[in-house]
């Protein structure tokens, strides 16, 4: 049984202990696991699957039914210890450096907000280059998981600390990006006028590539991976494949299209006036 003092390490909400705790006696089917807990079934299957992404709980079909399961404990332990040291050393240095997780020079990132928490703090990294590069599923995941307008703050700081972004996007970010807000143009505004003034070398790439969920960051001497789908991502500080992934970045603008971002943005703002 997992301790009161594992369970506030892992910041384990009321909904999530109720679950785990249910599954320590055994496998236990989605129907027994709803009278047990007495959570609705929305609010049962939204926890599931968040507990399946941080690898806490797995699930198989047995005779029509999905049977949930646990982990191996030790497991268990392991990672949520890892999850919980990490977590909370992101939250207490935002903007500093990182406590080394796992192999010399990895660190996972688990949940949504530990993620949101790393473009906080790259957002702060005073007059530094940043090379982006952002898949439009990816743009959509992040977007479906924060409220709107979330993510101007982060802009405004980008533009404030002088940080030169060296984005590399698909041609239908923006169309795609925008019309997640059609019904309403004071947010196509606002987000299109928050990139305004920032300093950004813009590279355009043709939609069959860029495919996947994930995006990468790399900014002083440190990469980030980020799949915001899956809520999970990993620091490199491992200069060797700091530098493999900041030559894969030049590459990937060999084959886009250079573009003005101001003239870019403008055009934007002009469509959606």
């Amino acid at each position: 049984m997992l301790s009161e003092e594992l369970s506030a390490l892992l910041r384990l909400d009321e909904h999530e202990a109720s679950i785990l705790k249910c599954l320590e006696d055994g496998p236990i089917n989605i129907s027994d696991l709803a009278r047990g807990t007495k959570f609705p079934r929305t609010t049962l299957y939204t926890e599931i699957n968040y507990l399946k992404k941080r690898g806490l709980i797995q699930s198989k079909k047995y005779k029509g039914a999905v049977i949930l399961t646990l982990v191996p404990k030790g497991e268990i332990k392991e990672k949520l210890m890892r999850e919980a040291r990490l977590l909370s050393g992101i939250r207490k240095n935002s903007g500093k450096s990182f406590p080394s997780v796992g192999f010399a020079g990895f660190t996972e990132i688990h949940g949504k907000e530990a993620m949101f928490d790393i473009w906080k703090m790259v957002s702060k990294q005073k007059n530094s280059r940043l090379h982006v590069i952002q898949t439009t599923r990816s743009m959509i995941s992040t977007l479906r998981g924060f409220k709107s307008g979330q993510f101007v703050p982060i802009n405004k700081a980008i533009k404030r600390n002088n940080i030169l972004v060296d984005g590399i996007i698909r041609e239908d970010y923006f169309p795609t990006y925008l019309s997640l807000y059609k019904k309403d143009k004071r947010i196509q505004k606002n987000i299109l006028q928050s990139f305004i003034g920032r300093m950004q070398a813009l590279t355009l790439v043709r939609n069959e590539y860029l495919n996947t969920d994930t995006e990468s960051y790399i900014i002083k001497g440190k990469a980030y991976l980020m799949n915001w789908e899956d809520e999970v991502g990993i620091i490199i500080e491992n200069k060797n494949m700091v530098a493999f992934l900041e030559e894969l970045f030049e590459l990937v603008k060999g084959y886009g299209n250079k573009t003005d971002f101001s003239s870019y943005i403008k055009e934007w703002l002009t469509k959606v006036s």
